[in-house]
């Protein structure tokens, strides 16, 4: 059985999730959003959290653009990196441990099976994205190192828009600092 309103809502803004294919250096996956997207997965995470039943969604993933990939900057934001079609956000309540953090592979999804302690983190590390901060994970407890982890990046600084009367904005040219 599922909850009605974890199935009830509905994807804002741009999900980023990705894997380098060099996976010496970085074996982790990567994630990002902007803050649209950060709002509105965290409705859907407390709806999780706060739902009766397990519950579990798929969430639209944008591959990411080389702005994007300037976040964790590795091969200076042209290091070859491999998409997924979505991720899946499964909380199976009460039937995992707590602190459990899974991910695995199916075929293109991204699938992520966490339990309260962790998803709970999850939120708050997508709360934290708008706010600039980033460069951190979530990973499983385990003293397994082939576990992967899931890396959380700020998105790039947007352009500073500088209101114009009622009609709209204009793009205000960045101040070099001294």
């Amino acid at each position: 059985m599922s909850d009605a309103a974890v199935a009830r809502w509905r994807q804002q803004g741009h999900l980023y999730v990705w894997r380098y294919k060099d996976r010496r250096k970085y074996p982790d996956w990567h994630l990002t959003a902007d803050a649209l997207c950060c709002r509105s997965l965290a409705d859907l995470i407390q709806t999780m959290l706060c739902a009766r039943y397990s519950s579990h969604c798929r969430l639209k993933v944008t591959p990411p653009t080389s702005e994007i990939l300037s976040g964790p900057n590795f091969g200076g934001g042209q290091a070859i990196w491999r998409p997924v079609s979505s991720l899946v956000l499964n909380y199976p309540k009460n039937s995992v441990p707590e602190d459990c953090f899974l991910i695995e592979m199916d075929k293109d999804d991204l699938k992520l099976s966490v339990g309260q302690l962790k998803l709970q983190a999850f939120r708050e590390a997508i709360l934290a994205l708008p706010w600039g901060d980033g460069d951190y994970a979530i990973g499983s407890n385990d003293d397994d190192d082939t576990s992967p982890s899931l890396w959380f990046w700020w998105m790039p600084r947007p352009p500073r828009y500088v209101p114009v009367h009622k009609r709209g904005y204009y793009l205000q040219p960045r101040k070099k600092l001294r």
